[in-house]
């Protein structure tokens, strides 16, 4: 998966939870967890018009009283079926450290089931990672590798403790 696919997911998502306006869609990612897929306002509109172009969002218009006018868009057929594939292939592929898995819990976080195993398998990948990571003696002491490292067991650790609440 890109980083333009999970924020595209991350966007998705949102919508699934509940219709939103654009601005509310851009606040949201742009603060609090959700700031980590570093979408700007306009990376934000950029997806909508993409979604737009599929006929993934049906437009509502919202009376703003005193302030203007918005449209508040909401996820068609077309869209929960590409999120409904999305999530499903999740659990076939691998997610490399360079897309943060806050698109993956975000999913979870709107309601969404992850296919069997796509927990397993990203706990695998990391874990997998780490190993080979902590055979690199070459850039053990590196600040990057030492970020790295720190991002990686805290996904890790977070996806064990998702395993142990969707998986029982």
């Amino acid at each position: 998966m890109s980083i333009a696919r999970a924020r595209e997911l991350a966007v998705l998502s949102l919508l699934a939870a509940h219709p939103a306006h654009g601005y509310e869609i851009a606040k949201a990612v742009s603060t609090g967890p959700l700031a980590l897929l570093g979408l700007s306002r306009a990376a934000v509109y950029s997806i909508l018009d993409r979604f737009r172009t599929r006929d993934w969002v049906q437009e509502h218009p919202e009376p703003g009283g005193a302030y203007p006018d918005r449209t508040v868009l909401s996820l068609t057929d077309a869209a929960r079926r590409a999120l409904d594939d999305e999530i499903a292939a999740l659990g076939s592929q691998s997610l490399p450290l360079t897309v943060p898995l806050i698109a993956v819990t975000l999913c979870l976080d709107s309601g969404a089931r992850l296919p069997p195993g796509a927990l397993d398998r990203l706990i695998a990948d990391r874990t997998r990672t780490l190993a080979a990571w902590s055979r690199d003696q070459a850039h053990a002491a590196s600040a990057s590798q030492r970020l790295a490292r720190k991002v990686a067991e805290a996904e890790l650790s977070v996806l064990e403790e998702l395993r142990a609440e969707v998986e029982p």
